[in-house]
């Protein structure tokens, strides 16, 4: 079956080149950036890539509601929403929210600790389509239990891997793959 991609944190499209080396086809990639620079950028590459519509740029974050919070861009693949008062401000949307009733079988998050409120933000259209999940969980080491606490108490009849990607402390993923 085609993807249909839901890439938060899509950073200038890496994940396109992972698809492509797997000789997967892309029906849809919704590509959440919220970063100014890397969403430029990643819409540079947008044009390169020549999926046309089937790649939507999305210069929002993702979050547990839809609004607008404190963000500290401008660090690359560090760029992320903060809890304290900056001079920069993100729009963020639910992924329930924007994606609706549209198909998607492949969420990959790597959204600087925001994770969590994104799933939570998520898991009607989770729990709806069933899509593979590969969710960051380095960037908090309370990440390491409740992210897969909560994902374990959301979903039935998925299976829960843990792999680190790195030598050093970064690129830790939970793949939730359905039965």
């Amino acid at each position: 079956h085609p993807l249909c991609v839901i890439d938060g944190g899509a950073y200038r499209g890496e994940l396109l080149h992972s698809i492509q080396n797997n000789h997967l086809d892309i029906e849809k990639w919704y590509c959440f950036e919220p970063d100014q620079e890397n969403y430029e950028l990643l819409t540079r590459q947008a044009v390169r890539n020549k999926l046309g519509d089937r790649q939507e740029c999305i210069k929002k974050g993702l979050w547990n509601k839809s609004g607008i919070l404190y963000f500290q861009g401008g660090n690359a693949t560090g760029s992320r929403i903060v809890p304290y008062e900056t001079s920069e401000f993100v729009e963020v949307a639910t992924i329930d929210d924007y994606i609706g009733d549209k198909k998607c079988n492949f969420i990959k998050m790597d959204i600087e600790g925001a994770e969590l409120p994104a799933l939570k933000g998520a898991i009607k259209v989770i729990k709806r389509e069933r899509p593979i999940l590969a969710i960051c969980i380095y960037h908090s080491i309370d990440d390491y239990w409740r992210i897969p606490r909560y994902l374990t108490d959301k979903l039935i009849d998925y299976r829960f891997y843990i792999r680190h990607h790195a030598l050093i402390c970064n690129e830790t993923v939970l793949y939730c793959i359905p039965k």
